[in-house]
């Protein structure tokens, strides 16, 4: 192996010549800091490979809790929920895509700093319905009644959106902070 990548010549059969590297390639420093680079290395898999681990666990931790039929009726969300997760000033859309549908929200930095104005691509193979939910003050109110209503998205305004190769949508928002941009 060491003859194959010109580490070693044979000179007879059984002498063999050191062609390797020079002096300042086999300095203490440089050995000792590939010794660390190859620690390091073996560090970075054995995490690499517990993230993997773990990221299967989760996968098939989802996938049970789908398919299990008596999850299905507690599938739901209440406008509490929905409302609870974002603040009153920001715009809210919810998209209802099949699986294979990518969503990117690039940030563009001249218009970060403004705060004003977000672009949406959204790639789909197949139709996919987008609604913006209403965040009136009584609908995000934490009242017994209000709590356990479920959101209807049938009921409020939606639009389809067709196949295409890309889909863009243009959002203005005239109240939405920055890190809003960044998560």
């Amino acid at each position: 192996v060491l003859e194959g990548i010109g580490l070693i010549e044979k000179k007879t059969k059984n002498i063999i010549q050191w062609k390797g590297a020079c002096k300042e390639i086999n300095s203490e420093e440089n050995t000792e800091r590939l010794t660390s680079l190859r620690n390091e290395i073996e560090e970075l898999e054995k995490y690499e490979n517990n993230l993997d681990l773990h990221t299967k666990w989760i996968e098939q931790s989802l996938k049970n809790v789908f398919e299990d039929e008596n999850n299905v009726a507690k599938s739901y969300l209440t406008q509490e929920d929905l409302c609870g997760c974002f603040d009153k000033d920001l715009l809210t859309i919810a998209i209802k895509a099949n699986e294979g549908t990518r969503l990117e929200v690039p940030i563009r930095v001249d218009q970060r700093e403004s705060g004003r104005m977000y672009k949406m691509q959204v790639k789909s193979r197949q139709p996919i319905e987008v609604t913006m939910i209403n965040r009136d003050d009584d609908m995000c109110s934490s009242d017994e009644d209000d709590a356990t209503r479920d959101i209807d998205l049938r009921q409020a305004p939606t639009s389809t959106l067709l196949p295409a190769d890309d889909i863009n949508m243009d959002v203005e928002m005239s109240a939405v902070r920055t890190e809003f941009a960044q998560k």
